[in-house]
């Protein structure tokens, strides 16, 4: 299943028309209709979707649940990897805003694993300094960004195993930013 069909899954889940659910996200009928035909989805109807509850992951990858865990179902006791300074246990005043997702590929090992949540913090604009960040190009990629004195970007993985690439800022734009990673969360 493809970005398409998981959001006409959730709008059928919802039990709305095309016209309920663009109203629903804030998006004109013609754009629902769009992202429902193959459309990549904008970074603002991907929060919307996040505040209904619904899973970005899910969306952007088909991996995990369609639906985000409630609270009171995350009993095992994770502990907050701060990416940027160390060990954090009560990160509840830090939370509000963030976006939660899941690492779906061992590039950015051993900073986070595979499948351990990374919690985002929403970019406003575009990227002003080096860090860790998640985007949209095809698919939800998770990189270590360094700005060169070019303008240009260098997209890292931590794992050894995977190339560096170099993308012009202006390519880069075309792809949809989601944010800043600034917590990993671990089983201690």
């Amino acid at each position: 299943m493809q970005i398409p069909q998981r959001l006409k899954e959730i709008r059928l889940f919802m039990g709305l028309t095309q016209s309920e659910m663009a109203q629903r996200v804030g998006v004109s009928n013609r754009s629902w209709q769009q992202y429902e035909g193959g459309a990549k989805p904008k970074t603002d109807l991907l929060m919307e979707l996040l505040k209904l509850g619904f899973d970005v992951n899910w969306i952007l990858s088909g991996r995990g649940n369609m639906l985000l865990p409630t609270p009171e179902s995350n009993k095992d006791g994770y502990v907050a990897i701060d990416v940027y300074g160390g060990c954090v246990r009560d990160v509840s005043d830090r939370l509000a805003g963030l976006l939660l997702f899941m690492a779906v590929s061992d590039c950015m090992s051993p900073t986070f694993q595979q499948d351990e949540v990374l919690l985002v913090e929403p970019l406003p604009g575009p990227i002003t300094e080096n860090g860790i960040y998640a985007f949209v190009a095809v698919n939800l990629m998770v990189r270590r960004i360094q700005i060169m004195a070019s303008g240009d970007l260098v997209l890292s993985c931590d794992n050894e195993k995977y190339a560096n690439e170099v993308i012009t800022s202006e390519a880069f734009s075309a792809f949809a930013m989601i944010g800043k990673v600034v917590f990993v969360m671990r089983r201690p």
